[in-house]
């Protein structure tokens, strides 16, 4: 059973479809912190929704997205279902992206991706299994570009 179906069932999940599900999304992204230019390449999001007292979210889109962002040079993959769990300046547990440098032969699982806002400037990390990771400005996340 997928993460959206099993939280879609909790008494205190927040549901939302069609147009401002994407719209609900990058306004919790920016409520805790997180650049909202990371969810902005989905595409025909149809459902979605979220546990305030946990941090859970989650969104499904009706096909899979593949998107460059430019300045960081790095190709993410969102797959039609995908979720995590906010905190200040962090996304944990997630499910459904990959990423990959333009060297690389294969996408890798973003597992968790912090905001460093101590930094001038601020700098994001993305991290993959094994202390595999990558850090950028955090104003490369600010747009869809």
């Amino acid at each position: 059973m997928s993460v959206r179906a099993v939280m879609s069932k909790r008494e205190d999940a927040v549901l939302f479809k069609g147009d401002e599900t994407l719209d609900k999304a990058l306004e919790l992204l920016e409520t805790y912190g997180v650049p909202k230019g990371l969810l902005m390449p989905l595409e025909n999001v149809e459902d979605g929704g979220g546990v305030e007292a946990t941090g859970d979210i989650w969104l499904k889109q009706k096909a899979g997205v593949k998107h460059h962002f430019k300045r960081a040079d790095s190709f993410v993959s969102y797959a039609t279902e995908i979720s995590c769990q906010l905190e200040k300046n962090k996304m944990k547990n997630i499910k459904g992206v990959k990423a990959k440098k333009r060297h690389m032969p294969f996408y890798v699982p973003v597992r968790e991706i912090v905001v460093d806002e101590e930094t001038t400037p601020p700098k994001i990390y993305f991290k993959s299994y094994a202390n595999l990771g990558e850090c950028f400005p955090a104003e490369y996340f600010k747009n869809k570009d």
